[in-house]
């Protein structure tokens, strides 16, 4: 073997073993900082959310919005007309949405034919773009529904809740979760 294969071999074991063990200063680093994280209630945040406490379908609990859904009629059609105030604060024109996720007893298709969140345009100080009295925000589908709004826009919504259509037996669990999503519509 001559000198330069030799030279050449060592070199590349020691270029290997060198990747392999690493070069760096250090292999883990951990630092600490803190962060000033608070949560705001329903009224306060940057998607306010008001409700009609003086509905008897409607709760606030600890600063959240709920509903009551050991008032709702079995075979009949609930209605609390300006059920939720809803208010942009988040400085940014957002697009609103809502899902629901159906309790035990039916399936979200069957939760989403029940529940409606219409708009409410006489009681609205804003109109989402495209948007006509009575239209639904969560709509039939699993996406739901999406509303423009302005930064400061609201917009007041009707909860109805229409049993007729489903066999539902008394103290059954329809409705588990709400959830309004609010997204940059830039």
């Amino acid at each position: 073997m001559n000198r330069r294969n030799v030279l050449l071999g060592l070199g590349t074991i020691v270029a290997g073993g060198g990747a392999a063990i690493g070069t760096g200063a250090f292999s883990q680093v951990e630092a600490t900082r803190t962060a000033d994280i608070s949560v705001a209630d329903d009224s306060s945040a940057l998607l306010t959310l008001r409700g009609d406490t003086d509905s008897q379908l409607i709760d606030e609990d600890g600063g959240t919005l709920g509903i009551d859904q050991n008032n709702i009629n079995l075979n009949g059609t609930t209605r609390v007309d300006e059920a939720i105030e809803i208010e942009n604060n988040g400085g940014q024109q957002i697009e609103l949405g809502v899902t629901l996720a159906s309790g035990g007893d039916v399936d979200d298709a069957t939760a989403r034919s029940i529940f409606s969140l219409e708009f409410n345009e006489s009681a609205s100080t804003d109109t989402p773009t495209g948007v006509s009295d009575e239209d639904d925000l969560i709509g039939d589908t699993e996406s739901g529904n999406e509303w423009e709004l302005g930064d400061g826009d609201e917009v007041t919504v009707d909860l109805v809740i229409d049993t007729t259509q489903a066999t539902l037996n008394d103290g059954d669990d329809v409705l588990d979760e709400m959830t309004f999503t609010a997204t940059d519509a830039s």
